[in-house]
C-alpha cells in the first residue's frame, strides 16, 4: 500500500470512498499485527495513516471519516499502556461523533482497565443519552452501564421520554437524539449545601467513611440523602451493630438495601435478633461475597437455623463469631464443613451447648481423606484462629480433636477450659507445627493423686514441647497458674529467645525476679511484658533487667505491666528511667497503678531533674521537665495512695502526649 494511496483526494465523494476503503484495509492490517503480539507495529502503521490522511489538521470533516482509524489507535495506545494518550483518541471519536457508541465505548473501557470506575460510569451516563437508538452498539453501551452501575450498587432504571428534534450535529452537548427511552440514573451530579456544590463522588465517599449508625441518621436528613443512600448498595455492605434493640424487621431492612453486595455482618449483644434475621440474610443471595459472620450474644437465634444458613451454600465464610450463642455440636460440624476452604477464624467462645464430640465427624472425614489421597492434606481446612474460651465443659479431648482437624492453626486461645490438662498443650504441639499464640489461663494442670512438684514438671515438659515443635512461637499467656515458675519462663525463653514477643503471667506468685533477668537477657525482640500480681518481683529485678549491664531489655519493648506489686517502689520507678534510658524510650505503655510509689518517686522519673531525690514540692515549682519517654502514650499509677492530685497535674504537662490515668479507687 502506497503513501499516495492514503492522501484524501479532491473530490468528497470519492474522497470518503477512498478513505473508507484505506481505513479499512489499514485497521484489518493493524488488527492482524495485534492478533500477532506485535502492537508496536500496528501502532505505527496506523499512526503513519492518520498522519497522512490529514486528521491532525482539525478539520471536522476528516475527524468524522476517520474515526475508525482514530479508535484502532486508542485501542493500541490502550494495550501498551499509554491510557493518557489513548483518552484523548477515544475523546477526539466523541466529538467527531457523538451520537455514535463508537468513542464512549472505547473512553469507558481505557477507564475500566486504570480501575477508574466512578470516571467510566460517567462516561456511560452520559453516552445513554447522546447515543442514538438506531446505533449497532446502543445495546452494548446499555448493558456494560447497567453491569457497572450493578458493581458500584448505584440503581438505574428504564424511563419513557419524548423524541427530540436534532440540533447542532457538530457539538457533542446539543446532540438530541430520537430514542423514545433513557437509562436513568438515581444519583444527582451534585449536592446543594447553602453556597457550596458537593459532587456526588464526593459525598459518597464520605458516606463511606461514616459508621453504619450514622448512615441509617442521615437518611432521615433530606430526600436527596435518603435516595442516595437507599439505592447505592455499596454503602451497606457492612452491617456492624451493638444494639440490644435491634429487631428482626430492623435488621431485615437493612439487608434489603444491601442486597447481594453485604460482605460482613458483625452483631454484638442483639438479643432480639431471631432465626428470622437469618433469614433475611439467606434471601438476599450474598453467598458469594458474605465473608463475616458474626452473632455473639444473640440467644435467640437458634443452633439449626445457624446450621441451615451456613449450609445455604455460605461456603466463602472466612470469620465465624458465635460465642454466646445456642450453637450446638451440630452447627460447628456445618460450619467447619461447609467453609473448611474459605474458614479461617472460628469463635466459639462462652457457647454451653457445645460438648467434646463437636468436632468428631471433622476427624473423620480428615482421616478419609488422608487415606483417600495417600497419606496426603488433602482437605485439611485453613484454620487459622480457634477461641473456646470460657467453656468449662469442654476437656482435651475436643482440643486434641481441635489440633488434629486444623494443623494450621496459629492462635488458638483455651481460657477458662477447666476440664483440660496439659496433654491439650501436648497435643497442639504435636499437630499445630505454625502455632505463634497461645493463651492456656484456667487449664488444670493437677493430675489425680499427683502432688505438686509432679504437676509442676507436667506443666515444663509441656511447655518444652511446645517451643521445641512450634519454631515460630511468640506469644504466651498464663495468669493464675500456681505451677508457673522460673523454670517455665526458663524452658520458654531458652527455646524461643529469638522469636518471642509476648510474655504475661499475671497473678503468679512463684515468679521472681530470675525470670525478668532471664527475659531481659534472652528475648531481644519482645514488645508486650505482663508481670503484674507477682509479689515476688521486686525493684532489684527491675534495676537489672533494664540495666544494660546484665543484657538490659531490648528497644523493642513497648507494653510494660509491673501492676499490684507491692515490692516495686520509687527505687524501680527510678532505675527505668534511669538505668534504662536506652531501653526505656521505646515504651509506649507503661502500667505500675497499685505499687509502692510516691510523688517524690514520680517526680524524680519523669520531672526536669531526673535522677534527684528532690521533694515533690522542690519538683513542682522547678524549670520545664525534660521528657525521656518520647514515645510513652499510657500511663497508668491509678490506686497509688502516695500520689498527689498536684503531681499529677504537673505529669500531665510534663508529658503532653500521653494519657495519664490516676484513678485512686481503682
Amino acid at each position: 500500500m502506497s503513501n499516495q494511496s492514503l492522501q484524501p483526494p479532491t473530490s468528497s465523494s470519492t474522497s470518503t470512498h477512498t478513505s473508507n476503503s484505506a481505513d479499512t484495509d489499514i485497521r484489518a492490517a493493524g488488527v492482524a499485527l495485534l492478533a500477532h503480539s506485535d502492537p508496536v507495529r500496528a501502532l505505527a502503521l496506523v499512526s503513519k495513516a492518520i498522519a497522512g490522511s490529514g486528521v491532525c489538521s482539525g478539520s471536522s470533516d476528516l475527524l468524522d471519516a476517520h474515526v475508525d482509524l482514530l479508535d484502532l489507535r486508542a485501542m493500541l495506545l490502550a494495550a501498551l499502556g499509554r491510557f493518557s494518550d489513548a483518552l484523548v483518541d477515544a475523546n477526539t471519536v466523541v466529538q467527531a461523533r457523538p451520537q455514535l457508541s463508537t468513542g464512549y465505548l472505547r473512553a469507558a473501557k481505557i477507564l475500566k482497565k486504570q480501575n477508574m470506575d466512578q470516571r467510566a460510569f460517567k462516561v456511560y451516563r452520559i453516552a445513554v443519552q447522546k447515543v442514538s437508538a438506531n446505533d449497532p452498539g446502543k445495546k452494548k453501551l446499555e448493558a456494560q452501564f447497567i453491569e457497572l452501575a450493578t458493581k458500584l450498587g448505584v440503581s438505574v432504571k428504564r424511563q419513557k421520554r419524548k423524541p427530540l428534534e436534532e440540533s447542532n450535529k457538530s457539538s457533542a452537548a446539543n446532540i438530541q437524539e430520537p430514542s423514545q427511552e433513557s437509562l436513568q440514573c438515581s444519583q444527582p451530579d451534585a449536592f446543594n449545601f447553602g453556597p457550596v456544590n458537593l459532587p456526588f463522588e464526593i459525598i459518597q465517599t464520605i458516606f463511606e467513611l461514616l459508621p453504619l449508625t450514622d448512615r441509617i441518621k442521615c437518611l432521615r436528613v433530606c430526600c436527596s440523602f435518603r435516595a442516595m443512600l437507599s439505592s447505592n448498595a455499596f454503602l451497606w455492605r457492612t452491617i456492624r451493630i451493638s444494639n440490644n434493640r435491634l429487631t428482626d424487621a430492623g435488621f431485615t431492612t437493612l439487608v434489603r438495601r444491601g442486597g447481594a453486595h453485604i460482605s460482613s455482618v458483625v452483631l454484638a449483644n442483639c438479643a432480639k435478633l431471631s432465626n428470622g434475621a437469618l433469614r433475611s440474610l439467606t434471601s438476599t443471595r450474598c453467598a458469594q461475597r458474605l465473608a463475616v459472620l458474626e452473632l455473639a450474644g444473640s440467644m435467640r437465634v437458634t443452633a439449626d437455623a445457624i446450621a441451615n444458613f451456613v449450609t445455604a451454600r455460605h461456603s466463602a465464610l472466612r470469620r465465624v463469631n458465635l460465642s454466646r450463642t445456642r450453637v450446638d455440636d451440630s452447627g460447628v460440624d456445618a460450619v467447619v464443613n461447609n467453609c473448611r476452604a474459605a474458614l479461617r477464624e472460628l469463635v466459639l467462645s462462652e457457647c454451653a451447648d457445645i460438648t467434646d464430640g463437636a468436632l468428631d465427624g471433622v476427624v473423620a472425614d480428615a482421616l478419609r481423606g488422608a487415606s483417600a489421597n495417600g497419606g496426603g492434606s488433602g482437605g485439611v481446612s485453613q484454620l487459622e484462629l480457634l477461641d473456646i474460651s470460657r467453656n468449662p465443659q469442654l476437656t482435651d479431648r475436643f482440643v486434641q480433636n481441635a489440633a488434629r482437624s486444623f494443623p494450621r492453626l496459629r492462635t488458638a486461645n483455651l481460657d477458662g477450659l477447666e476440664r483440660a490438662t496439659h496433654r491439650a498443650v501436648d497435643a497442639l504441639a504435636m499437630h499445630c507445627k505454625e502455632l505463634a499464640w497461645l493463651d492456656i489461663t484456667g487449664l488444670s494442670f493437677a493430675e489425680a493423686g499427683a502432688n505438686d512438684a509432679a504437676n509442676r514438671n507436667s506443666l515444663e515438659v509441656a511447655i518444652i514441647k511446645l517451643a521445641s515443635e512450634c519454631k515460630g512461637f511468640k506469644a504466651l499467656r498464663l495468669a493464675s497458674c500456681k505451677y508457673a515458675n522460673d523454670g517455665v519462663v526458663d524452658a520458654l525463653t531458652v527455646l524461643c529467645s529469638t522469636g518471642i514477643e509476648s510474655l504475661e503471667f499475671p497473678q503468679s506468685a512463684n515468679i521472681t525476679d530470675m525470670s525478668l533477668m532471664r527475659i531481659a537477657r534472652r528475648c531481644k525482640s519482645i514488645k508486650a511484658l505482663d508481670l503484674s500480681w507477682c509479689p515476688r518481683v521486686t525493684d532489684a529485678g527491675v534495676a537489672m533487667a533494664f540495666d544494660s549491664a546484665f543484657g538490659g531489655l531490648g528497644q523493642q519493648l513497648q507494653r510494660l505491666n509491673l501492676s499490684r506489686n507491692p515490692r516495686v517502689t520509687d527505687k524501680g520507678l527510678l532505675a527505668l528511667a534511669l538505668a534504662g534510658v536506652r531501653a526505656a524510650a521505646g515504651l509506649v505503655e507503661l502500667n505500675i497503678s497499685g505499687c509502692e510509689i510516691s510523688d517524690a518517686g514520680v517526680a524524680a522519673a519523669f520531672g526536669p531533674a531526673p535522677g534527684t531525690a528532690a521533694a515533690a514540692g522542690e519538683v513542682l515549682s522547678g524549670a520545664a521537665p525534660q521528657q525521656r519517654f518520647a514515645a510513652l502514650r499510657v500511663l497508668r499509677i491509678d490506686a497509688c495512695p502516695r500520689v498527689g492530685n498536684a503531681l499529677v497535674e504537673k505529669l500531665r504537662q510534663w508529658l503532653p502526649r500521653t494519657r495519664v490515668s490516676a484513678n485512686l479507687n481503682l
